[in-house]
């Protein structure tokens, strides 16, 4: 890959920058009393900071090296490399990470399931700022009459995805709600009996053991973290070679902070 494809790519994309804890997790890092430590790459090459944020990091400017397959990071004056993160050699189907040489338990992740060339202007593919996303092969009449219900009296709309798993869900789902500039508040439903006094809320929710619900809501930007992370930890599962591939409901406990 050189500058320009690279450029081509990612300079609209979004990175999340993650930290590996001692306990193996991977976690977004706030940046407080701002929002979570997210870039772009910018044409000019600097760095441009995704959500406000506290206080600003030393990495300010990026170079691309075109024969080490790297992205040179640099402080504000251009006189120092603060670090330097390498391509993957693979492709994952979801994610695109970016491994810092010296510290391996710290990286830049972006996400891979949409088209890049048509990014800017994509329209949005929901109408409404208030959403439930369900797999479309639910097969209970009951709940899907009891969310049915729930949808037209709060005036919300569900949007059925098709999807092959749990993961391929998870997929789907963010990458519709990313591309929703209208959306605000949302919910993911994974399975169980659903208690919709509590599905849709602009204040992020996790059920998943109580009354066998399993979903998650809140504000589209509490939802997309949550999903993000989700991806990361299967993708990092994936990259480990763990037999034991959880699904996203057994790896919703890791993700949200209590």
């Amino acid at each position: 890959m050189n500058e320009q494809e690279f450029l081509r790519r990612f300079e609209h994309k979004t990175f999340n920058y993650q930290v590996k804890l001692d306990d193996g997790n991977w976690v977004m890092v706030r940046m407080y009393p701002g929002g979570y430590l997210a870039v772009t790459f910018a044409r000019d090459h600097t760095l441009k900071f995704s959500a406000p944020v506290g206080f600003y990091p030393e990495e300010r400017y990026w170079e691309f090296d075109e024969q080490e397959q790297m992205i040179i990071l640099k402080n504000l004056e251009q006189t120092r490399i603060v670090a330097k993160y390498l391509l993957p050699d693979k492709q994952d189907n979801y994610l695109f990470v970016l491994k810092n040489i010296a510290d391996p338990t710290k990286e830049y992740v972006t996400h891979l399931n949409y088209d890049f060339d048509k990014q800017e202007s994509s329209p949005s593919v929901l109408n409404s700022q208030r959403v439930i996303f369900l797999k479309d092969d639910l097969e209970d009449d009951e709940i899907r009459t009891s969310i049915e219900q729930y949808s037209v009296k709060e005036c919300c709309e569900i949007k059925y995805l098709f999807a092959k798993d749990g993961w391929d869900f998870v997929n789907e789902v963010w990458n519709a709600i990313t591309n929703d500039f209208a959306l605000k508040d949302t919910c993911v439903y994974f399975g169980g009996y659903p208690d919709t006094k509590r599905v849709l809320t602009n204040k992020l929710t996790l059920s998943y053991q109580e009354n066998n619900d399993k979903f998650i809501s809140g504000t589209k930007g509490d939802v997309v973290v949550v999903l993000s992370q989700l991806l990361i930890k299967h993708y990092h599962e994936q990259l480990t070679g763990n037999q034991e591939l959880h699904t996203p409901v057994e790896l919703l406990d890791q993700v949200i902070v209590r």
